[in-house]
């Protein structure tokens, strides 16, 4: 067989194969229900650049496809942090590890941000709704010399045993809960 025949065949082989990747990359991905992620990362280990490239291009498809039809979200890392910080004051929600849930989870200590408007109740405790659309209720008897003024600066931190402590402008901390 000369050079230019087995070049020939080899490109024939090849082109067989790339026509039924089509046929056997569905059924396989369909056979054991994989991810799209992870169809693309089974595409990335195949060493032959003539098979690998069809095959990412079927598994990009269907990860566009699931994004598209709502069966896969993709969320930065801004939106991780957003929605982490959304949920600063509320005890006992455990975050999915998409969301940053974890042992590694970096937990946001503190959060500031300015009040809408506050008022008391008939025992003089303050609730107070901020621009963030966060309630937080004074849960403490302390009589802080706190006044109702929109746009007022407003710190929220983390303290002891799951309490949390709010500054309204340079007043005194108060201990606050999330509503």
């Amino acid at each position: 067989m000369s050079e230019k025949q087995k070049i020939s065949a080899k490109i024939s082989i090849r082109l067989v194969i790339i026509a039924s990747i089509p046929l056997w990359s569905s059924q396989a991905f369909a056979a054991d229900h994989r991810s799209p992620v992870e169809e693309l990362e089974a595409c990335r280990s195949i060493a032959d650049p003539i098979l690998r490239l069809p095959c990412l291009d079927l598994a990009s498809e269907r990860l566009l496809q699931a994004h598209k039809t709502g069966e896969l979200t993709i969320i930065d890392g801004s939106q991780v942090r957003e929605a982490q910080r959304n949920l600063f004051g509320f005890n006992g929600v455990t975050l999915p590890s998409f969301l940053g849930g974890g042992p590694d989870r970096e937990e946001i200590s503190s959060i500031q941000t300015t009040l809408r408007r506050a008022s008391r109740d008939g025992n003089g405790q303050w609730t107070f709704h901020l621009a963030d659309g966060s309630e937080w209720k004074q849960i403490d008897k302390e009589t802080p010399s706190v006044r109702d003024q929109s746009g007022v600066e407003v710190r929220i931190r983390r303290a002891a045993f799951g309490s949390y402590l709010m500054n309204v402008g340079g007043a005194r901390a108060i201990r606050v809960k999330r509503q």
